[in-house]
C-alpha cells in the first residue's frame, strides 16, 4: 500500500491538497503497518503466536491468502487512484473532505489502538486490553481499519469516471470490510475461550461494543 500511495503521489496528475492527502493516507498506512509488524516481532508472546500460526498454515492456504491480497489491494486502492488522475466537481468537495476525514481518523485510531495493545501485551501477555481506545471498542484496531477504507471509498465517489471504477471500488471496500468482520468473529471466539471465565472480561464485554462505540457506555 505504501508503494501504491507513493506511485499516486509521484505519477498522479491531480496535485491538489485533497488528492495528495488521499494518496498520502495510503503511504502513511503502509509505513505504519510495516513498522507495527516489525515491533510486534520483538514481543516474545506475540512472536510465538505468529510463528505457531505460520507453521500450522499449509502452502495452499498461504497461496490462497497471497492471491486474495494481490487481487484485493489494487481494488481497495482504486478510489485514491481515481482521485490522483481526476478533479472532483466543486459541489462534491465537501463529500471528499468528509471521506478523507473519516479515512485519516480511522488510520489514527488503528495506530493508537495497535500501539496501546502492543504496550499492554509486552507487560502482561495473558491479560486482555481494556484501557485507552479499547475502553470504547473491543476491537478498536479493526474498527479503525474499516473506517479507513470506508472513508477512502467516500472520498473517491466524486472522481469515479467509469463503471469499472465503481465495480473495483465497491468490490475492494466490501472485501476488506467482510475480511475485518470475519477476523473480528474469529478473535471473539479465541478471546472467549481464553478469558471466558474471567468475571472482569465478562463485565468488559457487557459494557463495551465489539466494534462501534455506544453512546450508552458509562
Amino acid at each position: 500500500m505504501a508503494l501504491l500511495g507513493t506511485l499516486a503521489l509521484t505519477l498522479g496528475t491531480n496535485k491538489s491538497t485533497l488528492a495528495l492527502l488521499h494518496a498520502g493516507g495510503f503511504l502513511a498506512y503502509g509505513l505504519r503497518l510495516g513498522i507495527f509488524l516489525l515491533l510486534r516481532e520483538r514481543i516474545p508472546s506475540q512472536k510465538k503466536r505468529i510463528t505457531d500460526r505460520e507453521e500450522s498454515a499449509t502452502l495452499s492456504s498461504k497461496a490462497s491468502i497471497w492471491s486474495f491480497c494481490g487481487l484485493l489491494y489494487p481494488m481497495m486502492f482504486c478510489p485514491a487512484y481515481c482521485h490522483s488522475i481526476a478533479t472532483p466537481a466543486a459541489n462534491l468537495i465537501p463529500l471528499v473532505v468528509a471521506g478523507l476525514g473519516v479515512m485519516w481518523f480511522g488510520l489514527i485510531l488503528e495506530s493508537v489502538a495497535d500501539s496501546q495493545k502492543m504496550a499492554a501485551k509486552a507487560l502482561s501477555p495473558d491479560t486482555f486490553v481494556s484501557n485507552g481506545v479499547w475502553k470504547f471498542s473491543r476491537h478498536a484496531n479493526y474498527l479503525g481499519e474499516i473506517l479507513f477504507y470506508v472513508g477512502n471509498f467516500v472520498a473517491g465517489i466524486a472522481v469515479f469516471q467509469k463503471p469499472s471504477h465503481w465495480i473495483l471500488a465497491v468490490g475492494g471496500t466490501a472485501g476488506i470490510i467482510n475480511t475485518m468482520l470475519s477476523a473480528t468473529k474469529r478473535l471473539e471466539a479465541r478471546q472467549q475461550e481464553q478469558y471466558g471465565n474471567d468475571a472482569a472480561y465478562k463485565t468488559y464485554c457487557d459494557k463495551t461494543p465489539s466494534l462501534l462505540w455506544a453512546a450508552s457506555y458509562v
